[in-house]
């Protein structure tokens, strides 16, 4: 697959809009994790392999956004790359978490690329996290996004937080809706960037233990943040011991 840095055209972009697809991620670059991006472009009742273009754009961790576009990419047929050999900048980070913004264009006015499918993979030594990207309507002010719901864990075993990728132009006063509790003021996340927010021990307070096998556990349910359609949340569960990454779930 050929990379072309840079950004796709204005004129490229007003068609992309029609018939495109958009996803709003996060990724992990450390010592222990590198990130990889699968993706599927589909389109109903398309019998040919049609040419897709996908446009990569990364952002956060005090960088600006940098975007590149991966060539050869076809419809009907999965697909995928490592975020380093798209980004080299990734392989220097010692920790970081960065925003990935994933478009995907088919060239044909009258294809519906809704069906598309996008996972990012956090890979470890012991193995690897694969979650759904959070889709997201191609042009920010068409329509909104279906948002979800999730729990929180807190045991020996793992805890979790939030983590919110804002590439908006505009800083986000981040609160977690608690299903049946206050909500939680988390701070604000700056303009293009990505935070990531530990729900605090207080917010179990009101929770009911339960006894487990391996010890004590509490949960709360959550509502999805309120966002923009420039904006996406995620809930990621860590080890308790090691911090490493056990799942992550879009809300």
């Amino acid at each position: 697959m050929e990379l072309v840095r840079g950004q796709l055209s204005v004129a490229f972009l007003k068609e992309f809009i029609v018939i495109g697809a958009r996803w709003l991620a996060f990724i992990l670059a450390d010592n222990l994790t590198s990130s990889l991006l699968h993706f599927f472009p589909a389109a109903v009742g398309a019998a040919v392999p049609y040419k897709a273009d996908c446009q990569l754009s990364v952002f956060g961790a005090g960088r600006a956004k940098e975007s590149v576009v991966l060539d050869g990419a076809r419809l009907g047929q999965p697909d995928g790359i490592r975020l380093e050999q798209a980004f080299p900048f990734l392989k220097e980070s010692s920790s970081g978490i960065f925003g990935l913004e994933v478009l995907i264009d088919s060239h044909q006015p009258r294809t519906d690329l809704s069906s598309s499918l996008c996972v990012v993979d956090l890979e470890q030594k012991a193995g690897s996290v694969r979650f759904w990207a959070r889709s997201l309507p191609v042009k920010p002010e068409d329509g909104e996004s279906t948002l979800g719901s999730g729990i929180i864990v807190k045991d020996s075993y793992a805890t979790t937080s939030l983590i919110c990728v804002n590439s908006s132009s505009q800083s986000l006063d981040l609160t977690l809706p608690i299903i049946g509790a206050e909500p939680l003021a988390l701070g604000i996340v700056p303009a293009g960037q990505v935070a990531e927010r530990a729900v605090p021990e207080q917010a179990f307070s009101g929770a009911r233990v339960q006894e487990r096998s391996w010890g004590l556990a509490r949960a709360l349910g959550c509502a999805a943040p309120k966002l923009s359609n420039d904006q996406s949340a995620y809930l990621l569960y860590r080890n308790a011991k090691n911090q490493l990454p056990l799942s992550v779930v879009a809300l």
